[in-house]
């Protein structure tokens, strides 16, 4: 399924934040859900997304058991834009996939070989929605 993008006024913001790890190496991942034009949309992200109850945003993303599972947006309102990873995810899907093609005589490969390929194609698509968030809130400027 591919990317789609949604405008409009966002309602019903609520947060939660999941805190991993131990020995001080922490991570907190913020959760977002929030309500625009009837459709629930979710995201996920390590800093503040910065949207709130009346704010108008663009979001690209793809729609997923009937959640919109944003991937990158950009509020109107405030002028936060929150895009996804690019470059780590990428370097660690070639990673991945390169340690895959050189221990698969040793059967490991078949297993990393897929995750790396899976890792790459998340970034890609990741990218893909940058860039038509860009463009859309170029289009939306020029009008």
């Amino acid at each position: 399924m591919g990317l789609i993008s949604k405008r409009g006024i966002v309602s019903g913001v609520s947060l939660s934040a999941t805190t991993t790890g131990r020995n001080g190496n922490t991570v907190t991942t913020q959760d977002y859900a929030w309500r625009m034009d009837n459709v629930q949309c979710i995201t996920k992200s390590g800093t503040n997304v910065g949207i709130s109850d009346g704010d108008e945003i663009i979001a690209v993303g793809k729609m997923k058991n009937g959640f919109f599972k944003v991937m990158a947006l950009k509020n109107l309102t405030t002028g936060t834009e929150i895009k996804s990873q690019f470059t780590i995810p990428l370097i660690i899907g070639i990673c991945f996939a390169v340690l895959g093609v050189l221990t698969l005589i040793f059967i490991v490969g078949l297993l990393l070989l897929p995750v790396g390929i899976y890792i790459i194609y998340d970034a890609l698509k990741g990218n893909s929605a940058n860039k038509m968030l860009d463009s859309l809130v170029y289009s939306s400027r020029v009008a």
